[in-house]
């Protein structure tokens, strides 16, 4: 009787370990859905020069353009859940608009790309870096434009006159037309009446050395952020 029931037993943990063994199995087999990488765009909204051959960069309390590029698949994402330091914000469209942050030096940007039943198919991430806008001096010619090296530190007035013109890199997209500008010198200048960005230095009669340095201050009474100087020195 003890040696029929040790039989039973025996089967029984046989049968035991078959089920569990099946059931691991089934649980190695079973498919796991695969969550790829998004890569994110960042393209600041800002002003640069048309010669410019760099990307615009962001800069505080302007706003800025996030492109979420899912890779290419069977599936395709219905909805992008964006996380923006720690504010959701959730869009049909893989493109997202923003404001930039008066103050953080850098914002946190995640996005997870969703299908139609909230499963996620792709993340990422991206450190969105604020950049400090600056003014820039060039040499401007009516005939060949705007040279495109930038004035260092010093300038030698060839001829009667110089024109100089400042570009305030990385300023609101409408900076050209928006900043209030005051230009102030120990030499003769000229400010264009169309365009503040656009000077005209002058040599004086009867001088035969001429040392001086130029001051430009600007504001952009819509951004506090926007308050810049620069100087560079003239020579002749």
């Amino acid at each position: 009787m003890i040696k029929h029931a040790s039989i039973i037993t025996l089967v029984s943990v046989i049968f035991l370990a078959t089920i569990l063994e099946a059931d691991a199995q089934a649980v190695v087999t079973q498919p796991v859905a695969e969550v790829g990488k998004v890569d994110i765009i960042v393209e600041g909204n800002t002003y640069v020069p048309y010669f410019y051959a760099g990307r615009a960069e962001p800069s505080a309390g302007n706003s800025i353009r996030l492109i979420a590029i899912v890779p290419v698949g069977d599936e395709r994402p219905t909805t992008y859940r964006w996380k923006v330091n720690n504010n959701y914000i959730s869009t049909d469209d893989p493109v997202l608009q923003l404001k930039m942050p008066q103050v953080e030096e850098r914002i946190l940007v995640e996005v997870t790309a969703l299908d139609s039943t909230n499963r996620p198919l792709g993340k990422g991430y991206e450190y969105v870096v604020v950049s400090i806008p600056r003014l820039i001096f060039y040499e401007d010619n009516a005939l060949r434009g705007t040279a495109q090296v930038a004035i260092q530190d010093n300038i030698i007035l060839i001829g009667e006159e110089t024109a100089v013109k400042a570009e305030p890199y990385f300023a609101g997209v409408s900076a050209a037309n928006m900043l209030n500008a005051s230009w102030s010198s120990n030499v003769t200048l000229e400010q264009a009446e169309e365009d503040w960005r656009l000077i005209y230095i002058k040599s004086e009669e009867g001088k035969t050395n001429l040392n001086g340095q130029v001051n430009l201050k600007v504001s952009n009474p819509q951004n506090l952020n926007e308050y810049l100087s620069a100087t560079f020195n003239v020579s002749l």
